[in-house]
């Protein structure tokens, strides 16, 4: 399922709160899930982010101060020391036995050809 957000934002919150949307609206009683992803599309710099003509701008200086202080905390303390109540204590792994080689980033993965 897709979403469009109608204002910027670099707000976890925000993101968070539009996940747990989309989530309740493709979830299916009777299904076991396991994991699920997130891909952002449109991604720009602050500086580029053109605002709403019609609505107040939802992540201002407050969302602002607010997520460079979790992200200055996190940085000085190690990661996850602040975090949101909806985040899992549980750190999540990707598997990776299943991973395809690299052979276009990585040397041992390259191809011998004799």
């Amino acid at each position: 399922m897709t979403i469009r957000l109608n204002q910027y934002t670099a707000d976890t919150s925000t993101l968070i709160k539009a996940g747990n949307y989309t989530l309740e609206k493709i979830f299916k009683d009777g299904y076991d899930y396991q994991k699920a992803g997130i891909m952002l599309f449109d991604i720009a710099p602050d500086h580029r982010q053109q605002l709403c003509l019609f609505q107040a701008e939802k992540y201002d200086n407050n969302a602002r101060k607010r997520m460079k202080l979790l992200d200055h905390i996190n940085g000085k303390y190690g990661k996850q020391t602040l975090r949101f109540a909806s985040e899992s204590k549980k750190r999540w792994y990707m598997h990776q036995n299943h991973l395809s080689p690299a052979y276009t980033t990585r040397w041992e993965d390259l191809l011998i050809v004799k």
